[in-house]
C-alpha cells in the first residue's frame, strides 16, 4: 500500500467510534453478521466459539454458541432471522436465535461458505454442491 492510499485511510478511520468490545471472545474473531432486522450481531472466532449479541446503546451478550471441536468459519443469519448456521471444517450447525443447536450436517468434504437463499425457502446452499437436497 502507498504511503498516500496509507494516509487516506487513516483519515477516513478517524472519525469511527469505538462502541463496545466483545469481550465473550477469547481469540481473533473470524466473521461476524447482522440478523435481518438488525437487532442481533453474530460472530464466529477461533476460540471455538460463536456468539449472538444484542444490538442497542451497548451490545450486550444473547447466547455463546460452544462448539465441541474444530474451527468455526462462518456465521449465516436465515432471511427471517430466525436460524442461525455455523460452518466448520466438515460440518455446518443449525441453531435457534435461543441458542439451541438444532442439527448439525456432516460432510465428507470441507465446507468453505455458507449462505441462504434470499427467499430464504428452508434450503440452505453451499458451493461444493450447488444445492444438497439432504439440507433443508
Amino acid at each position: 500500500m502507498t504511503a498516500l492510499r496509507r494516509a487516506r485511510l487513516t483519515d477516513m478511520l478517524k472519525p469511527l467510534l469505538l462502541m463496545g468490545e466483545m469481550v465473550p471472545h477469547k481469540a481473533l474473531i473470524r466473521h461476524l453478521q447482522f440478523s435481518p432486522n438488525g437487532r442481533y450481531l453474530a460472530t464466529s472466532s477461533t476460540d471455538m466459539t460463536s456468539v449472538i449479541l444484542r444490538v442497542g446503546e451497548a451490545l450486550t451478550t444473547h447466547r455463546i454458541l460452544e462448539h465441541v471441536q474444530g474451527f468455526i468459519g462462518q456465521v449465516a443469519w436465515s432471511p427471517n432471522g430466525r436460524i442461525l448456521l455455523t460452518d466448520h471444517t466438515r460440518a455446518v450447525k443449525v441453531w435457534s436465535k435461543e441458542g439451541v443447536c438444532e442439527e448439525t450436517i456432516e460432510r465428507q468434504n470441507p465446507v468453505t461458505s455458507i449462505i441462504w437463499p434470499p427467499t430464504g425457502e428452508g434450503k440452505k446452499m453451499s458451493p461444493e454442491d450447488s444445492l444438497d437436497e439432504n439440507l433443508r
